[in-house]
């Protein structure tokens, strides 16, 4: 006699336990390539990689505080008022204001994030360190500056030690240091 449909005893997948609900996503084929990849890496299924970085993704991130990010804004408006510094009557022409490859724009620059920072500074005298690994300022400046001056392949090599997903912090900063292009000329 042939099923006519319906719920067969003991048809269908089993339970697991655990309920994963099934998704549906359109994914390019380079962000794919790049997930599998991750996975053959790790060892682990397309969609257990996937899950893994939505939920990386989706983790409350320490944001930067209103300050730091307004600070980094100013920061971000005085490169593109840089342009305006040579424009002259006779040409009327823009020009790309870059601190990074042209040594008069990094001056300029230098120059203008310590003014900001200067009309920013907080009143009252600078005291002993209040750092107790630190003897002086200068020395914990330098910690901060060696911390986020970790070479972009250093960070990669221990992101991929540790299976740390595409989206973690230590694939972002050496992203940072990539479009600094800080290994080209220092």
């Amino acid at each position: 006699m042939l099923a006519r449909g319906g719920k067969r005893k003991g048809a269908g997948r089993k339970p697991t336990g655990k309920a994963k609900i099934v998704t549906m996503v359109r994914l390019s084929p380079d962000i794919r390539a790049r997930l599998v990849r991750d996975g053959e890496r790790t060892g682990k299924s397309l969609s257990a990689v996937i899950e893994e970085h939505i939920a990386y993704a989706s983790k409350a991130a320490t944001p930067a505080d209103k300050p730091t990010r307004a600070f980094c804004y100013l920061i971000e408006r005085m490169t593109i008022y840089g342009r305006g510094l040579r424009i002259s009557e006779s040409d009327g022409h823009s020009y790309h204001f870059n601190w990074r490859m042209n040594r008069d724009d990094f001056q300029v620059f230098k120059l203008a994030v310590l003014e900001l920072l200067d009309k920013l500074a907080p009143k009252g005298a600078v005291g002993h360190s209040p750092y107790p690994s630190y003897a002086t300022h200068e020395e914990a400046a330098r910690t901060l500056v060696a911390m986020v001056s970790i070479p972009s392949d250093a960070l990669l090599a221990h992101a991929e030690g540790v299976q740390k997903p595409t989206t973690s912090l230590y694939y972002g900063q050496a992203r940072a240091w990539d479009d600094l292009k800080m290994g080209e000329d220092k």
